[in-house]
């Protein structure tokens, strides 16, 4: 069943970034280990927060005099900081390039061998300002089918893949950038995304996979500089979370 409208909407994603990038901003923190005051710095560059893990406790082995185990938990969302023995302190804002917040610490940590953050990232929303184009609904069954040796048919089917597709056409040059982030940071590692169809309701979404192995962004061919396209399919992520489903879409307008 396929649905062609050009939709009245202008729709927003919301993701958490896989990857976050180090600089000279942010490639800092201090902290104690029972005398004065030591400063890990942080190698610079793009990591994902997994590998960033590692790059703490390299800085703060190469600072301090302790053995360190650092860890992320990507189910929670969270830093983990331990000292093998003996406890340290985690100084937030001691130096204006501080790596700590982003780690999940807003306070300083003290007393205690092991500490560990809030949850990070926070969500990173991409508001489009060009409309919907061409949506098309594709429900495929997961089905495998055969022929015995007497003749008759028979299928097996194991699940259904729900797609929306469509178009986003004249994009601003700001949006393809958010859009490329977008990409970068979470779709190419297969993480999920929250799709709102309509950018003004803040309540109704669906989570959605990005099936998009190449950025499938390319500048409009119909003369218009700086003008960017773009053609999604998403897949509806299994088991259903959010307000909307593929039947939704049916309405340009789809309400939950």
């Amino acid at each position: 069943m396929a649905v062609g409208f050009a939709s009245q909407l202008l729709p927003l994603f919301k993701y958490r970034a896989r990857t976050i990038t180090i600089t000279a901003d942010n490639d800092r923190f201090v902290f104690t280990e029972g005398g004065g005051n030591l400063t890990a710095t942080v190698e610079q560059g793009t990591w994902t927060y997994g590998e960033l893990a590692w790059k703490v406790k390299v800085a703060l082995e190469a600072a301090g005099a302790g053995n360190y185990t650092v860890s992320y938990s990507y189910s929670a969302r969270t830093f983990t900081l331990t000292k093998s023995a003996g406890t340290f302190t985690l100084d937030v804002g001691a130096v204006a390039d501080d790596l700590l917040p982003s780690l999940g610490f807003s306070a300083d940590q003290s007393g205690a061998l092991t500490y560990t953050g809030s949850a990070v990232p926070s969500l990173t929303t991409v508001t489009c300002t060009a409309r919907i184009r061409d949506p098309q609904m594709k429900p495929m069954s997961q089905l495998d089918v055969f022929r015995a040796d007497s003749g008759r048919r028979e299928s097996c089917q194991y699940g259904t893949i729900e797609r929306l597709t469509f178009r986003l056409e004249f994009e601003t040059v700001a949006v393809a950038q958010a859009i490329y982030d977008m990409w970068d940071k979470a779709a190419k590692f297969g993480d999920s995304i929250d799709f709102y169809p309509d950018s003004t309701d803040g309540t109704n979404y669906v989570t959605v996979y990005w099936d998009a192995p190449e950025f499938p962004g390319r500048q409009t061919p119909r003369g218009l500089y700086r003008l960017w396209e773009f053609d999604f399919v998403l897949e509806i992520a299994v088991p259903a979370a959010g307000t909307h489903t593929l039947r939704d879409f049916v309405d340009r307008r789809p309400t939950s």
